[in-house]
């Protein structure tokens, strides 16, 4: 967050970007998760505001901003942003980053069903039916996340790029257990779904709904009793569930060492 403001380095910037939200989303501490989420959305929400209108470092900052706001304060200037009550200098608000603004209402449940099948009707290009995918998933209750998980693993002729982009949603949550019920689902199911679909889209429903948000060590145990369980596996698919099992300890290590300090 010190150093964002200085960056002028698209790539440096997008990267930096990403490991912010890994570092909140995942490495930190339970006991300390919400208030650095709070945290995030707010210092995330003031660099936008002094970043320099019409760069490319405000398109960036405004894009994590939206994925990151939460709580009243955030919803609301969401809405604002893409209702166009409130505008902010050099920030176009085209149809990309409408997008953005309202995924980043539906993943606070702050978007009904119906507002969300408007947008879509908005845009009925390509882009937009993987754009509503995504804001559908996002949405954080019960049935959104199941109606996403059955979209995908119930059927093999969603595109590709509706696979990855429902998945991104999928995975967007405020409380990682409320992804804990598909733990046990994703292992019973993942190898037979590998085996019934051709190798890209099994591999990004292998890897999308892998349940990332989750880092309790009983994941980790999940995932190690699969590989011990299935030796003649798929050599792509055991790698990744492996990669991602080491990416949860990694987790469990950083936050570990979060909580002690």
């Amino acid at each position: 967050l010190r150093a964002l403001p200085g960056e002028s380095d698209s790539t440096l910037v997008r990267i930096l970007l990403s490991q912010l939200e890994a570092a909140a989303g995942r490495y930190v501490a339970p006991a300390h998760q919400e208030a650095t989420a709070q945290r995030l959305a707010d210092e995330l929400g003031r660099l936008v505001e002094e970043a320099r209108p019409g760069s490319d470092l405000q398109l960036q900052l405004a894009t994590a901003w939206a994925a990151a706001a939460r709580g009243e304060a955030g919803v609301a200037r969401l809405r604002a942003l893409a209702d166009g009550s409130q505008r902010l200098e050099g920030l176009e608000v085209d149809t990309d980053m409408r997008w953005v603004l309202m995924t980043g209402l539906a993943k606070n449940g702050a978007l009904s069903a119906a507002e969300l099948e408007a947008e879509g009707a908005r845009d009925r290009t390509a882009s937009g039916a993987e754009r509503l995918a995504r804001a559908r998933a996002a949405r954080p209750d019960a049935q959104s996340k199941q109606q996403a998980w059955d979209t995908v693993w119930g059927s093999s002729s969603l595109p590709n790029a509706e696979v990855v982009a429902t998945a991104a949603g999928w995975q967007r949550v405020q409380d990682p257990e409320d992804l804990r019920r598909f733990v046990g689902p994703y292992f019973d199911r993942v190898a037979a779904m590998w085996d019934d679909r051709t190798h890209a889209i099994a591999e990004a429903v292998a890897g999308g709904f892998y349940p990332h948000a989750l880092v309790p060590a009983d994941v980790v145990d999940a995932a190690q009793s699969w590989l011990d369980s299935n030796p003649t596996a798929s050599q792509a698919l055991r790698r990744v569930i492996a990669e991602n099992r080491d990416g949860t300890v990694r987790a469990l290590a950083a936050q570990a060492f979060d909580a002690r300090s």
